[in-house]
């Protein structure tokens, strides 16, 4: 029996592809399904010992914000507030020396703008740093949920932390903006979880959601190389024909799409072409070797612009809202 989409529930001539785990080096094997209706790859079995493959260094865990983070937020914030061309210029230029949030970007671009009473939750908040950055920028209302949440955060002085799935809080809870920055791709019932959004969302509410996306030129180039498809942790790989299915299911509708993808897609791609992790690329870092790969860097960013541009980067930030 072929096994069914498990966005779609299509069943026929769905593929089966065979992913390793690239980013610790591991190559440990896991099955995904891509559906030939709605473009989804999702894993075939969520693995029993996933937990073993978020070790520190893939979520790192910090307990400050420093002078640096303070740095970036202000630096997101004001790519923001500048249109479009402004702002991809200055990510070409500046990624492959500073990495921008680009989740606090996509906030600041909010339509309407956000105010500082909004009440925020951000679903898979990790080790807090976006609800941190929010925090400093004035948002108090910025809380942040995640069912793996360090310890530490559950000391924080603001009680901004919980330790909780979407599914698990409470309904007299309701938020302006919820978030999901790179989390929804690691949720085992991404159905289930827009539905609790929607439950949770406040009247005229918006939710973020950035995502790695199935089907993108990333994927058509590198297959099973290609870096955002992350076995096992990221246990579905969306596609916007895919999201709005179940989006449409729980009551919510896209309304605006914005393709973020930077030169990751493609050098960190190309490290998995030669054999190599993510891990033992950092580790192999040095300021000759990164002036020498600054040229290649600076054209992968442009190269992403590009593809952003047409539709065909491999990350994309999705607003939605009730329908």
């Amino acid at each position: 029996m072929e096994k069914a989409c498990r966005i779609c529930q299509n069943k026929k001539d769905n593929r089966k592809h065979v992913f390793r785990e690239k980013y610790f080096g591991t190559n440990d094997e896991f099955d995904y399904i891509e559906c030939s209706v709605c473009g989804t790859l999702h894993i075939k079995e969520t693995s029993k010992e996933l937990g073993k493959y978020y070790r520190g260094t893939y979520c790192p865990h910090s307990n400050q914000l420093t002078a640096r983070e303070s740095m970036v937020t202000k630096l997101s914030k004001w790519l923001a507030e500048k249109g479009e061309l402004t702002s991809d210029i200055c990510h070409t230029i500046l990624n492959p020396f500073i990495s921008v949030d680009l989740g606090l970007e996509a906030f600041f671009r909010l339509s309407p703008s956000p105010f500082p009473a909004m009440r925020i939750l951000d679903v898979g908040c990790g080790n807090g740093t976006y609800v941190k950055r929010l925090r400093i920028s004035g948002f108090g209302n910025a809380f942040g949920i995640d069912p793996f949440l360090p310890e530490y955060l559950l000391q924080d002085a603001d009680h901004a932390f919980q330790r909780s799935e979407i599914s698990q809080m409470d309904d007299n809870q309701h938020y302006d903006i919820i978030i999901f920055n790179h989390s929804f791709e690691h949720l085992a019932l991404p159905q289930n979880a827009l539905h609790h959004a929607k439950r949770l969302l406040a009247d005229n509410g918006q939710i973020i959601m950035r995502i790695p996306l199935a089907g993108s030129q990333a994927w058509s180039i590198f297959g099973k190389e290609w870096v955002q498809l992350d076995a096992p942790r990221h246990l579905f790989l969306h596609s916007i024909k895919g999201i709005n299915l179940i989006a449409n299911r729980a009551g919510l509708k896209i309304r605006k799409i914005r393709y973020d993808s930077s030169g990751f897609q493609f050098w960190g791609s190309r490290l998995y072409c030669q054999g190599k992790s993510l891990i033992s690329g950092a580790q192999h870092r040095s300021i000759i070797r990164f002036m020498m790969q600054l040229p290649a860097r600076q054209f992968d960013e442009l190269r992403a612009l590009y593809y952003n541009r047409r539709g065909l980067g491999d990350q994309v930030c999705l607003y939605l809202a009730a329908q």
